[in-house]
């Protein structure tokens, strides 16, 4: 694992906790408007520039990312954004709600995410890669890292804790996570902070697969357009934050179908176990307590609800998401692209299974699942196969921030 260190564009001390933003998969449209109305110090008005304009405006993107750019290159001009004068990796420790995970944000070469030495367990779709190296190669920088996890390394462990002996650069609060970051320049320890990384053999998209995939595609198509293009130049290189598996947090993606009609709803059940389910009444709303096990709202009661044992050895197979789609979603409701289907709903497990009931009586013609979250080892498993999980298998939280980390390109 190379992973080196980079000349980072980042907040002014003095503001970073107005400036950074959670990633963009947090907010839906209205509450990402509202943000930057009431903030626009915020880094998600650069991120999505969409909420530059009047919220039912349409916008062009070319315009909007031009627009972005001119906002970044005003920060740094103005002292809101600094760049430090030296390369440096970063000791990045993430708090929130008595959860602690710590990474080092640094660089891996773009043949990283090509050789499999970065492997990813979620497709992704086009059109969003589109936007997203359009938004790179626009604004000419990584404007927040891939989010990746590793086996657990006792020499990176203890790389990372002497540099946490020092002074940080940083410590702030933003949406209820505590964040701390120590800058390590290139010399001294930061040489022994990236030499600990080169006895870990791979690692793993925990979350960003459009931020890697997009900015692999910047710098091919960099590469295509000028083939005198340096090994070193900026775009050969990707901004991530590695975080060590043991650490994370990994919450479910719970599921609502609606269109449901009321004789389906009444038959959920007895359709279910048909199709290879149990399924008990529970008194009331349901959180999964083991792998198997699923709670299921029929829009009148909750069930619980346990999957029969996978067959066979693939990883796939074996999720608790795979079983739900293979044997319930997809035969009982109809819904045979879990990934375009707009009859389904994900709903990050930050939700609990009351909210969701709640959801779905809204709805009123809706059915909703929850499900035991998928493990890192799963997680691996899937991607060393090189195989796909099926799409929001995971929820991780907390995500590393936007703008916080910027690098040029």
């Amino acid at each position: 694992m190379e992973l080196t260190p980079f000349r980072c564009l980042r907040p002014a001390p003095r503001l970073v906790g107005r400036q950074v933003s959670a990633p963009l998969d947090v907010f839906d449209r209205d509450r990402a408007f509202g943000l930057v109305a009431s903030n626009p110090l915020s880094f998600l008005a650069i991120d999505w520039p969409d909420t530059l304009y009047p919220l039912e405006a349409h916008v062009d993107l070319t315009e909007a990312y031009a627009k972005a750019r001119d906002l970044l290159e005003w920060r740094r001009e103005r002292g809101v954004l600094v760049e430090d004068d030296e390369p440096s990796l970063y000791v990045y420790t993430m708090e929130e709600g008595g959860h602690r995970q710590t990474a080092v944000v640094g660089c891996l070469p773009v043949e990283s995410f090509l050789d499999g030495t970065v492997r990813r367990h979620e497709s992704t779709l086009e059109e969003k890669e589109d936007a997203r190296a359009a938004h790179i190669d626009a604004l000419g920088a990584q404007t927040g890292p891939v989010f990746l996890t590793f086996g657990d390394s006792d020499d990176v462990s203890r790389a990372v804790a002497d540099v946490q002996g020092g002074e940080p650069l940083y410590r702030f609060t933003a949406d209820g996570v505590a964040q701390t970051v120590w800058r390590v320049p290139a010399g001294g320890r930061g040489r022994a902070l990236a030499e600990a990384f080169s006895g870990v053999g791979e690692a793993y998209v925990a979350d960003g697969h459009h931020r890697a995939a997009s900015a692999v595609r910047v710098a091919l198509a960099r590469r295509a357009g000028d083939p005198s293009l340096p090994a070193d130049a900026p775009c050969n290189r990707v901004l991530v934050a590695m975080f060590p598996a043991g650490q994370l947090k990994v919450l479910p993606y719970h599921r609502m179908v609606t269109g449901v009609g009321t004789a389906e709803r009444e038959g959920l059940a007895a359709a279910v176990e048909a199709a290879g389910f149990s399924a008990a009444p529970a008194d009331g709303p349901v959180a999964p307590a083991e792998k198997g096990a699923f709670g299921m709202f029929d829009g009148a009661r909750w069930w619980l609800l346990r999957a029969p044992e996978p067959e066979g050895d693939d990883p796939v197979a074996a999720l608790d998401v795979s079983a739900l789609q293979e044997r319930v979603l997809g035969p009982v409701l109809s819904v045979a692209d879990p990934r375009r289907d707009p009859r389904l709903t994900y709903v990050a497990g930050t939700v609990g299974p009351e909210a969701l009931e709640a959801a779905a009586r809204e709805a009123g013609d809706a059915v909703a699942f929850t499900v035991y979250p998928t493990a890192i080892d799963e997680l691996m498993a899937v991607a060393d196969a090189g195989e796909l999980m099926p799409p929001k298998s995971t929820w991780f939280t907390p995500k590393p921030f936007c703008g916080l980390f910027v690098r040029r390109v």
